[in-house]
């Protein structure tokens, strides 16, 4: 029976399942409080289902903190596997149970869609995937990849979570939005019945006069707190005490005050439990110990009893609703997670403890254990042995490129290891060096903290190996973290460590190769993804060949801060060689790519475009090989920024091939890098040159924030730009201040190089924008500086251009000129289409103010012409505005107009609302009414969201809660909604949307009142 209120969301999945039926599948999230219904419905869909001989697969995540990577997908191939009419799993599920090692989470998520793709031409299917708020992050990213194609396919995805366990930071919360908006799944959430809800409840279940019914109901909204599930318990117990009785074939109900039930669950359902023998609700208590789910022959093993006698314990379970049985026979579960969990909690805890180490010692008997179970029950037992199988969990995360889960796993690992073992330092040590490994892309700062635990343990630094390892490591970590100032000074001090050592130690392979990576390091080079094999190193390597093979690793990491001198000497090498780039030193082979990533930087900041590209090209070619996807995403990323838009920004398919490419990278590393992170922010830039902002937009709100400083420039640049364009200063300067926090004094080489150009010149202009010409002369020193310091080529005009704007807002109209012809010119000679269009742009503004028509004409057209061959949306409509104002002053009103109505439609899309108002003011002097959409452009969809939660009376924090973004993104949403609907206040927004009626009735709190 389904819980009351339930009858049209069921028709609706019904509906969502014959779609499917029909060949047009889709995603449904199902989310609500323990208790709420949510199984009920789901197991009602699928009998469904099944009648309509629609395949069934159901899979859920385990109510441990051990849920292991991929859990849920190894469970769904499992089931499917025990049918010979499937197709082949894929090969990462090949094994039962169990999944192989994945080096290519895009190739994984890739092979399940191709999978499905097959199983629903033999048939639709439905999957069901339960309590996935336990889930891991690599289950729902694959999710989210199958998600996305279910439209095309015979398949209803039906995912079910409970509101009262989804943390912040929980992976499905932080997927959730992302999972919504990629999938175009709809999501419901399932609500506590109220007073005419519980009546009509009690009507379905029992035939009471109206006195009782009343009486009943109140009792159940009094005890029940409106949840379903409660208050079918609380029934069933009235039943069961004689409370509720149909003597008659009348049912009649006693008094109620007579019988005091305590409120909470645990103990109704104790006391029905109880009923069933002493020997029984052991038992009961044992499997509830083992989990919601449980096989019969652990339960067996630990209950200490025959199958005889198990079965009978299992039927009467099942008689008295706490338990349901499997297809197979194998397995029973708790028709509720709360009765598991009541049933549990009434155990003492030594008991517990107790039973939880016989489940774990049955699990390790079996064939092939699960490590994150074992380890779970072992660590609940308190047992000193739960740290090796939570080292075992987190290795096998790791090899399914599961890396977040491994962190996981290594962590409770070395609190177990400090709880029980506290003498096991060595072991301890090579924890912390193999989770600050994994954590290099996703959490430097995080791995940056357990090198320096490793650090603080005794002995290491009296060891002068292991002591520069430790360095190495943390100056390795650093510039991940955009720290490079820490990182080459750990650098430093590692060489200075070594420097007395040579000629005084020998290595074998073996402990070379352990060095290179780190002796505990994962005990593999730091350049390979888990389970490559280590690469072959000469016995008769010295330690002057180790350290000049460290230093080749540091290249690209010196150029990216603008340190050049290691990559000027690599540089005047023959490129696409390995050979060439060993020619002066004891290479390994492995270091190539860094070698050569580095001699791309230096050649795009010495503005050698095309040896720039060919380096970059052969480093992604050798990160790729390797398997490395994260550093090849890394790569393209900084050319992204270094060469495609400048030097070849007037070749808008180049930039977007390598966006393409970028994202199938970081597909790829899925795994290896943050949670919640979008694969598609390497569209970032390309988006936005490219006008499509709003689609910028939302993959800016759909991500989490990157780790590795590489991935946070495409983010941060993106977020400035956007901001600034877009009228919301504050945005800008707050991603600026990440950078920069105590202004324009920084001094270089301490972060990446381009990236602080770029946030230098952003902040002088906007504070041109704001009119303090003085604060845009400091930032614009600190570029002259920085540019001085690296002997960059690349900057120095876009630098002159800044120069020229600050003049021409000073109103020195001949020093601009020369200043901006000077920019022209430099960007000329470097092939600069960007600054050159720039550069065009100003002088005809400057032309324009001194009354030289003609020749501002000239410089908007050679403006335009650029932003046309650039493809760039917005620069165009500047230069429309500018060619516009020039056309109309040479009384050319016809052709002014035109080119201002374009304009205003290219800049009202994007939502350049400080171009808007310019073109506003162009439109005013020639008389013209502003288009309706300049100054009222329609909310978005995400938009009207916010303004109905204004409406509601919800602050921006819980604005950002409510739709699962940042308090910052909230923020600007709302400014955003004001800029639209001509207010600045709250309370003027809610009138302006009763006024225009953008909001329903419902929507207002005020209208139920």
């Amino acid at each position: 029976m389904l819980p009351v209120g339930q009858d049209a969301i069921r028709a609706m999945l019904l509906d969502d399942l014959s779609a499917a039926v029909d060949g047009t599948g889709g995603v449904v999230i199902v989310g609500g409080e323990a208790g709420i219904g949510k199984t009920t419905l789901v197991r009602s869909l699928a009998r469904e289902a099944e009648q309509r001989r629609v395949r069934v697969v159901e899979a859920g995540c385990f109510d441990l903190h051990s849920t292991p990577a991929f859990g849920p997908w190894v469970d769904v191939f499992d089931n499917l596997g025990r049918d010979p009419s499937t197709p082949a799993p894929p090969p990462a599920f090949a094994r039962g149970g169990a999944i192989e090692r994945v080096v290519d989470q895009a190739a994984l998520f890739a092979s399940v869609r191709d999978y499905f793709i097959e199983l629903t031409l033999t048939g639709p299917v439905l999957l069901i995937l339960e309590d996935l708020h336990w889930s891991d992050p690599a289950s729902i990213d694959l999710l989210r990849e199958l998600g996305r194609r279910a439209s095309q396919m015979r398949l209803l995805i039906v995912v079910t979570y409970r509101t009262d366990d989804l943390m912040r930071q929980s992976p499905f919360y932080l997927r959730l939005p992302a999972l919504i908006r990629e999938t175009g799944g709809h999501r419901i959430e399932l609500h506590r019945l109220d007073h005419d809800q519980l009546r009509m409840l009690v009507d379905r279940w029992l035939k009471l006069s109206p006195s009782d019914t009343e009486r009943l109901v109140e009792y159940l909204e009094l005890h029940s707190d409106g949840n379903p599930f409660f208050a079918t318990e609380l029934i069933r117990a009235l039943e069961d005490r004689g409370v509720l009785a149909c003597p008659t074939g009348e049912w009649e109900l006693a008094e109620l005050d007579q019988l005091v039930l305590p409120p909470l669950l645990m103990h109704v359902i104790d006391s029905r439990v109880s009923r069933l023998g002493n020997a029984t609700r052991e038992h009961l208590a044992i499997a509830s110990v083992i989990g919601k789910d449980v096989p019969l022959s652990i339960w067996s093993d630990v209950a200490g009893i025959d199958d005889d006698d198990l079965i009978g314990v299992v039927e009467r379970a099942v008689d008295t609703h706490l338990m349901e049985a499997d297809h197979q026979g194998t397995t029973v579960r708790f028709v509720h997670a709360l009765t598991r969990n009541a049933l549990y909690e009434s155990v003492l805890p030594p008991r517990r403890r107790e039973w939880h180490r016989s489940v774990a010692n049955s699990l390790m008997a079996t064939p092939h254990p699960n490590p994150d179970a074992v380890a779970h029950h072992l660590q609940m037992a308190g047992d000193p042995d739960a740290w090796r199988w939570f080292v075992k969990a987190a290795e096998r995360a790791r090899s399914a490129y599961a890396w977040t889960t491994a962190t996981e796993r290594y962590r409770a690992a070395i609190e177990q290891l400090r709880a029980f073992e506290p003498e096991e330092r060595t072991v301890e040590g090579k924890l912390l060096y193999t989770l600050a490994f994994i954590q290099r892309f996703s959490a430097p700062a995080e791995a940056l903290e357990a090198v320096e635990q490793a650090r603080r343990l005794p002995g290491l630094r009296d060891d002068p190996l292991r002591n520069a390892e430790s360095l190495w490591a943390l100056g390795t970590l650093s510039c991940y973290a955009n720290r490079f100032g820490d990182g080459f000074a750990y650098y430093d001090t590692m060489i200075e460590t070594l420097q007395p050592l040579i000629g005084n130690v020998s290595f074998s392979g073996p402990s070379m190769e352990q060095f290179m990576g780190g002796e505990v390091f994962s005990q593999r080079p730091v350049a390979f993804p888990p389970g490559d094999p280590a690469p072959q190193v000469s016995a008769e390597m010295s330690l002057a060949d180790l350290i000049d093979a460290h230093l080749d690793f540091t290249i690209w990491s010196k150029a990216a801060a603008g340190i050049l001198g290691p990559a000027k000497e690599r540089l005047v090498l023959p490129s696409r060689t390995a050979n060439a780039i060993q020619e002066t030193r004891v290479v390994l082979e492995y270091s190539a790519p860094w070698v050569f990533l580095g001699r791309a930087i230096g050649a795009a900041t010495l503005g050698l475009k095309e040896r720039a590209s060919d380096d970059f090209a052969e480093s992604r070619a050798r990160f790729r090989l390797l398997s490395h996807h994260a550093l090849e995403a890394q790569a393209v990323l900084i050319e992204s920024a270094d060469v495609a838009a400048t030097y070849r920004l007037n070749e808008p398919s180049y930039r977007r091939l390598l966006a393409s490419e970028g994202e199938l990278a970081l597909r790829r590393a899925g795994g290896a890098l943050r949670s919640g992170l979008s694969p598609r922010i390497s569209w970032l830039r390309s988006l936005v040159l490219d006008g499509n902002w709003a689609e910028a937009t939302d993959i800016l709100e759909g991500s989490s924030v990157p780790g590795s400083a590489f991935l946070w420039r495409n983010v941060r640049w993106a977020t400035a730009t956007l901001a600034r364009y877009r009228g919301d200063a504050q945005t800008a300067w707050d991603q600026i201040h990440q950078i920069f926090p105590d202004g324009p004094d920084l001094p270089p080489g301490q972060v990446i190089f381009h990236e602080g150009l770029e946030l230098q010149r952003l902040a002088a202009n906007l504070c041109l924008d704001a009119g303090d010409p003085a604060s845009a002369r400091e930032w614009l020193h600190a570029h002259d500086r920085w540019i001085a310091w690296c002997g960059s080529a690349l900057g120095i005009a876009a630098g002159e251009l800044g120069w020229a704007r600050l003049l021409w807002a000073e109103s020195n109209d001949e020093s601009a000129t020369l200043r901006a012809n000077d920019a022209l010119r430099r960007a000329s000679d470097l092939d600069q289409p960007g600054v050159r269009l720039d550069a065009h742009r100003l002088l005809g503004e400057i032309a324009l103010r001194t009354g030289r028509i003609d020749e501002a004409v000239v410089e908007s057209k050679a403006a335009l012409e650029l932003a046309e061959t650039c493809e760039l949306p917005y620069e165009r409509a500047l230069a429309q505005l500018l060619l516009s104002e020039a056309r109309l002053e040479a009384g050319g009103r016809s052709e002014a107009k035109v080119l201002l109505n374009e304009a205003i439609a290219t800049l009202s899309l994007l939502e350049a609302e400080p171009a808007l108002r310019n073109a506003e003011a162009l439109a005013s002097r020639m008389g013209l009414k502003p288009p309706e959409l300049t100054r009222s452009p329609e909310l978005s969809e995400r938009e009207l969201e916010v303004l109905r939660l204004i409406v509601a009376g919800r602050s921006n924090q819980a604005i950002a809660d409510d739709l699962f973004i940042s308090w910052t993104t909230a923020r600007t949403h709302v400014s955003n909604i004001f800029r639209k609907l001509e207010v600045s206040s709250r309370a003027e927004a809610v009138d302006a949307a009763h006024r225009r009626g953008l909001i329903q009735a419902e929507d207002d709190p005020a209208s139920h009142r």
